[in-house]
C-alpha cells in the first residue's frame, strides 16, 4: 500500500520549491493572486525574513506541498491508497485526494495561518524519552491539568501546550522523570483547549465551503482513523484544539501490511518520526473497525486541469457546512427566469434547498439557541455569491442607524456571529468616526466591515477618511447622481488580474426605492465623473479606463416601508420592477438585488426571497436590541409598538424639499410636533412673521429657548452653515427648525427622562410586527433580544416558513 505523508509547520526552509514554481505556473501565479506576494519569492528568497512567521509558513508549506504532490501524481499516473498529513499537512492530503481545489486550499490555509498567528499567551514544550501514558500520570500527579497533551509523535515523543508558566514549571518535573524536556518557539498553545475561540472561528469559515468526496482515504489528526463522509468541517476545525495523534495514524496504517510511504513538500521530518514509529510498532486485532480500502490503481483525475487558465470560485459561501459532496443550491438554483428579469419558483429545486430544515409547528421566534452554522436553514436562503462576497453566513445585513447607533458593539456582534452590519456613520463627527472605525478594525480581525456612506454629508471628507482606514465595503443612500466621491471609492485601486479579469477592492451596496436612480447605479460610474477624478489625480487614467468594465455598485437594496427617511414605497411593486430592470442590462447581471422594508417577521422574509431577492436589510428591528447604541428609554417604547404606530414626519435632511420619514408616534408628542414645524415653514417666509402665540408655543414647548438663541448656538456651532443661510430668512427658518429634528434624536439616544415625549425614533411597521412575532416569547422583553439572534431567528425562520409552504406552493406554481 502506497500512503503519501505531508509535513507541518516547522518543515519550512529558505529555497524550498525551487525546482516546482516554474514548473506549475498557473498555481503558483494564482497562489500569489490569493495571497498578495509572490509565493514563489518567498518560498525561495524570503527577502523580508518572513518565512518563519506562521501567516506565512502555512501557506508557503501547503503550495509546496500541493505542487510536490501534482509532480509525484503525474510521474505515478495514479493516486495514492491513502494520505496523510502532520497538523498543517493534512490539508495537503485532503487537496491530493480532492476534498478541495488548490485555490480553496490556499484561501484555506491562509485563514488558518492568520488565525493561528493571532492567538498569543501560551506556550509548548515537546517532552522526550518518555511515554505518553508516563507524561499524563505526572501532569495529574504534580496539578498541571492546565497543560494539554497537543503531539503524540511517537511513543515517547509528546509536545505539551498551555499556559507559559505552568509550561516552564513543568520542565524539572520531566527531566527528574528521566526525560527530556525542550521548550518550542511558539507564540501560543497551539493544538489545545486555549485554541478554542481560533477553532469556532474557523468553523464558521470553513462553513463557507463545501467539499468533495475524497477520491482515497486520509487519515485524520483528530481521530487517527479515515475521514468520514461529511466531516470535512468539523475534523479541520477540531484539529485546532485537538492533539496531533501522529504515532497512532502511522500505527492504523502500519496494521494494514506493508505500507510504503512517501514523504511529500520540503524535507524528510516524517520519513525520521515514521521510522521510529516502525520500530516500536506491535499489530493488533482491528476486528470491527473500518479498513482502509485498497482498490487496483487507476489514473488520477487532477486536483486542477493544467489547461486551466484561470480561477475556478471555491464552492459559494454558505453552502453545507458540513463537508457533505452534494450540491449546494441556494437561491438563484432555486428560482428559473421567465424571459423579462422576474422570476418564479421551482417547487422542486426549492424543497431541495431546503430538505436540511426542520419544520416548526408554531410561527413565533424560537427560544432555543442558535444553531451551529452547519445547520442552520435559514443559511440557504438567498445568495451564495452576497455571502462569499462579504464572508458571511446569511445572505442578510443589518443597515445602518445614523449617530453610531448601529456602532461598535452591534457590528463587532453581528461580526463575529457571521453577519454584515453597516457602521452607522451619518451624524458623527471626523473624530468620532476615525476613534469608532480604529476600534471596529481592532476588534473584527479582518472579519467584514461595512460603513455608510450618505449624499450630502460631506462625501469626498468621509471617501478619503474610509479608503485611510481600508474600509472595502460602504453602503450608499439618498444619491440620485453617481457623484465623484461614490465613483472614487468604487474606482480607486481597480485593476486587471493575471486572469485578464477586471478586480474592484471596493464593494457599494446602493440604497434607492427609484428606478431611474437604480438605472444610473447598475451602469458604470460616468466618464464625465471619471475624468474629473483623473485631471484632480484621485484615479489614474488606467483606473478610468478599467471602470468602463464595472458596474457602480455590486449590489442594490431596494428600499420599501422604511424608518426614517422613506418614499412609501410597495415591497410587492418595487421589487419585481428592479428585478426587471436588471435584466434590461446585460452588464449588470452579476449586480445582487435585495430588499429592506417591513421585514420584521419571518414570512415576510420568506416573502422577499420568494419573489427573488437575492438578500434582505433589516434597521428598525435592530434598534431595538441590547447592542443599539440608544437609550433604554427609547428601547421601552419601541418594545411596546405595534404596528400601527408610526408616523410620517420631515426629513431632517431634505426638510425644505419635503422629504418625508417615518417614526414611531406611541407615547410620544414628537411627530405632531414635527409636523407643526413644517406647516410653520411653509405658510410663513420667515421666523419674523410667525405670530406670537406660535412663537411661543415653540419657545416654550418645543425648543425650552428663544429662537434668536436657537439660531445663534448654530451659528456658533457651525459658522460656515450660517453664512450660507445669511441673507436668506426661509434658509434661516428651515435650520432652525431641523435643529428642533436632530435634538429630538438625540434626546430619545441618550435617554433624556425629561424630554420623553419629544423623542424623535425611527421606526417602521416592522418594529410592530417583530413585537407581534415574538409575544409570548423569551424575546419580548427587549433586554432579552440580540441583534445577531434576531438575524438568525429571522433567516431560520423564513426557511422553515417556506419548508411548511412547500406542499401547496408546488400545487398553486404546478
Amino acid at each position: 500500500m502506497r500512503v503519501f505523508v505531508f509535513p507541518g509547520q516547522g518543515a519550512q526552509q529558505r529555497g524550498m520549491g525551487k525546482d516546482l514554481f516554474d514548473a506549475w505556473p498557473t498555481q503558483t501565479h494564482a497562489a500569489s493572486e490569493i495571497l498578495g506576494y509572490s509565493i514563489k519569492s518567498l518560498c525561495t528568497e524570503d527577502p523580508a525574513r518572513e518565512l518563519n512567521k506562521t501567516q506565512f509558513s502555512q501557506p508557503a508549506l501547503f503550495v509546496v506541498g500541493a505542487l510536490s504532490y501534482l509532480r509525484r501524481r503525474d510521474e505515478l499516473g495514479r493516486d495514492p491508497d491513502a494520505a496523510a498529513g502532520h497538523s498543517l499537512g493534512e490539508y495537503n492530503a485532503l487537496f491530493a485526494a480532492g476534498a478541495f481545489d488548490f485555490e480553496v486550499g490556499v484561501q484555506l490555509v491562509k485563514r488558518r495561518g492568520e488565525l493561528m498567528a493571532r492567538a498569543q499567551g501560551g506556550a509548548m514544550a515537546a517532552v522526550l524519552n518518555l511515554e505518553a501514558d508516563r507524561v499524563r500520570a505526572l501532569l495529574e500527579e504534580h496539578g498541571l491539568d492546565s497543560l494539554d497533551i497537543a503531539n503524540l509523535n511517537t511513543p515517547t515523543q509528546t509536545v505539551l501546550s498551555g499556559p507559559e508558566v505552568d509550561i516552564t514549571r513543568a520542565g524539572p518535573i520531566f527531566q527528574e522523570a528521566g526525560g527530556r524536556y525542550a521548550r518550542l518557539n511558539t507564540s501560543a498553545a497551539f493544538h489545545s483547549r486555549y485554541m478554542e475561540a481560533a477553532a469556532q472561528e474557523f468553523r464558521a469559515y470553513l462553513a463557507g465551503f463545501s467539499f468533495r468526496p475524497l477520491r482515497f482515504p486520509v487519515i485524520a489528526n483528530v481521530t487517527a482513523r479515515p475521514y468520514a463522509p461529511g466531516d470535512t468541517v468539523n475534523m479541520l476545525a477540531a484539529q485546532l484544539r485537538s492533539p496531533v495523534r501522529w504515532g497512532e495514524i502511522v500505527a492504523y496504517l502500519l496494521n494494514e501490511g506493508e505500507v510504503e510511504f512517501e514523504d511529500l513538500g520540503h524535507g524528510t521530518v516524517l520519513t525520521k518520526i515514521i521510522t521510529e514509529n516502525r520500530r516500536t510498532f506491535t499489530p493488533r486485532s482491528r476486528e470491527g473497525e473500518t479498513r482502509v480500502p485498497v482498490e487496483p490503481a487507476t489514473p488520477a483525475t487532477p486536483a486542477m486541469p493544467a489547461a486551466s487558465s484561470g480561477i475556478e470560485d471555491p464552492a459559494p459561501r454558505g453552502a453545507s457546512g458540513n463537508g457533505s459532496a452534494h450540491d449546494t443550491k441556494g437561491h438563484r438554483a432555486a428560482v428559473k427566469s421567465n424571459g423579462n428579469g422576474a422570476h418564479t419558483l421551482s417547487p422542486e429545486l426549492l424543497a431541495e434547498a431546503l430538505r436540511s430544515s426542520e419544520v416548526a409547528e408554531s410561527g413565533h421566534a424560537q427560544a432555543s439557541s442558535r444553531r451551529s452554522p452547519s445547520a442552520a436553514p435559514g443559511q440557504r436562503l438567498g445568495s451564495p455569491e452576497f455571502r462569499r462576497a462579504y464572508g458571511t453566513e446569511y445572505a442578510y445585513y443589518a443597515g445602518p442607524m445614523r449617530e453610531g447607533i448601529s456602532g461598535v458593539a452591534m457590528i463587532e456582534k453581528l461580526a463575529r456571529a457571521g453577519i454584515l452590519g453597516v457602521f452607522g456613520a451619518a451624524g458623527l463627527s471626523e473624530q468620532e468616526l476615525d476613534r469608532s472605525l480604529s476600534t471596529l478594525q481592532r476588534r473584527l480581525e479582518g472579519r467584514s466591515l461595512a460603513v455608510d456612506l450618505r449624499a450630502g454629508e460631506d462625501e469626498q471628507g468621509r471617501v478619503r477618511a474610509l479608503l485611510q482606514h481600508g474600509v472595502t465595503i460602504v453602503e450608499a443612500s439618498g444619491f440620485s447622481l453617481v457623484t465623484p466621491a461614490l465613483a472614487h471609492y468604487r474606482v480607486k485601486g481597480v485593476h486587471r488580474g493575471f486572469d485578464g479579469v477586471v478586480r474592484a477592492p471596493h464593494q457599494i451596496i446602493g440604497r434607492t426605492s427609484r428606478l431611474e436612480v437604480a438605472e444610473r447605479l447598475l451602469a458604470p460610474p460616468p466618464a464625465r465623473v471619471l475624468r474629473e477624478l483623473v485631471a484632480g489625480g484621485q484615479l489614474s487614467a488606467q483606473e478610468a479606463e478599467l471602470a468602463s468594465e464595472l458596474t457602480t455598485v455590486t449590489d442594490l437594496c431596494v428600499v420599501a416601508e422604511a424608518g426614517s427617511a422613506t418614499e412609501h414605497g410597495s415591497a410587492l411593486t418595487l421589487l419585481p420592477a428592479f428585478l426587471r430592470l436588471r435584466a434590461e442590462q446585460p452588464a449588470a447581471a452579476a449586480v445582487r438585488i435585495g430588499l429592506a422594508g417591513g421585514i420584521g417577521a419571518p414570512e415576510s422574509a420568506a416573502a422577499a426571497f420568494l419573489m427573488g431577492a437575492d438578500f434582505i436589510c433589516t434597521t428598525s428591528i435592530n434598534q431595538c436590541t441590547v447592542e443599539a447604541a440608544t437609550s433604554g428609554l427609547a428601547k421601552d417604547l419601541l418594545e411596546k409598538a405595534q404596528i400601527h404606530d408610526t408616523a410620517y414626519i420631515p426629513d431632517s435632511a431634505h426638510f425644505e424639499v419635503g422629504g418625508r420619514a417615518q417614526v414611531l408616534k406611541k407615547g410620544v408628542f414628537f411627530p405632531a410636533r414635527a409636523n407643526k414645524l413644517y406647516e410653520l415653514y411653509r405658510s410663513h417666509p420667515s421666523l419674523d412673521a410667525l405670530d406670537a402665540e406660535s412663537r411661543r408655543l415653540l419657545e416654550e414647548k418645543y425648543f425650552g429657548k428663544r429662537l434668536d438663541d436657537v439660531h445663534a448656538e448654530l451659528t456658533a456651532m457651525s459658522p460656515a452653515s450660517a453664512q450660507e443661510a445669511e441673507g436668506n430668512p426661509k434658509a434661516r427658518m428651515a435650520r432652525v427648525f431641523r435643529a428642533y429634528l436632530d435634538r429630538a434624536h438625540t434626546y430619545a439616544r441618550s435617554g433624556d427622562a425629561a424630554q420623553r415625549v419629544q423623542f424623535h425614533i425611527p421606526c417602521s411597521s416592522a418594529m410592530g410586527a417583530f413585537n407581534a412575532w415574538v409575544k409570548g416569547t423569551p424575546l419580548e422583553p427587549w433586554p432579552n433580544r440580540h441583534v445577531d439572534e434576531i438575524a438568525v431567528h429571522l433567516m431560520n425562520g423564513a426557511a422553515e416558513f417556506l419548508a411548511r409552504q412547500g406542499r401547496s406552493l408546488a400545487a398553486i406554481v404546478g
